[in-house]
């Protein structure tokens, strides 16, 4: 693993060159293994504390730009540095400039064409971010929902766009308004077909019923469950709604919630019977 050793060659000697070499593991690959890069060499810039080695990796990133002749390349040396650049800017009596560079780098980052599944990529590597400096949260923002405008790859990628939008809210404490924007794109797929979801937006829905379980909705995640479940002719999706819905009675139980089954000791006895059944039958 070129990361991997990358970091045990890095942490015992602090030596600026390892970290360049980084770089150039950027250019040349599909946007699959970009993107999959910059998310291994996230943690790695996490553990840079010298703003002059941050300087050194940004140079080497600055040097690549001119040579990369994709579109994918460019964005993601752009984003890498920005990475360095927000890195920088934590330093404790950093350049000031480095917030700014880290802002501009993202900007830039957004520029030129993308190819089939980048727009899901970038997306899900903006929700990894962690806005430290001045504009980089409204920045991200702007992006994710630059992408979501402009999707054209079907509903899937549309969903998980969805999704990446929903998740930064949630991040910032909109809960309820990240709540609201993945229910109502769960419920335009499921417009779209008989009802019922597709295996393509399983994770969604899962995330959608943490979200509910944690912020104590066992109600509406429980109504929901019983609507699927009505519907619901695949055996495996069923078994997978069943098991969700004993898991949220065990939730709603260990949190002093109340279903339809009652609250408490009710709750429990009748929760037991269902599972029994379920067990016999």
């Amino acid at each position: 693993n070129f990361v991997g050793n990358a970091v045990q060659l890095y942490r015992p000697t602090k030596d600026f060159r390892v970290l360049e070499a980084l770089a150039d593991g950027v250019v040349g690959h599909s946007p699959e293994a970009v993107y999959g890069f910059l998310s291994q060499v996230q943690s790695v810039v996490g553990e840079v504390h010298e703003e002059a080695t941050c300087d050194a990796l940004g140079a080497r990133l600055a040097a690549l730009l001119p040579g990369a002749t994709r579109d994918v390349d460019r964005r993601g040396l752009r984003l890498f540095l920005a990475a360095v650049h927000a890195r920088a800017a934590a330093v404790p009596k950093a350049d000031p400039a480095q917030g700014r560079k880290a802002l501009e780098a993202l900007k830039v980052a957004f520029d030129g064409a993308f190819v089939a599944g980048e727009r899901l990529l970038l997306a899900r590597h903006l929700v990894a971010l962690q806005p430290s400096v001045p504009g980089l949260a409204e920045e991200q923002m702007r992006q994710l929902l630059a992408l979501l405008a402009a999707s054209d790859g079907g509903r899937t990628e549309r969903l998980g766009l969805e999704r990446a939008v929903a998740e930064v809210l949630w991040a910032r404490g909109r809960k309820d308004d990240a709540v609201d924007r993945l229910a109502a794109a769960l419920a335009a797929v499921r417009s779209a077909t008989d009802g019922s979801l597709p295996p393509e937006a399983q994770d969604e829905y899962g995330v959608l019923h943490g979200w509910w379980e944690h912020l104590g909705r066992f109600r509406v995640a429980e109504t929901r469950l019983r609507e699927d479940l009505a519907i619901e002719t695949r055996s495996m999706r069923r078994e997978q709604l069943r098991m969700r819905l004993f898991r949220l009675y065990g939730v709603a139980l260990a949190r002093g919630g109340a279903l339809s089954l009652g609250a408490h000791t009710p709750l429990f006895r009748a929760a037991a019977t269902e599972l029994e059944r379920y067990l016999v039958d």
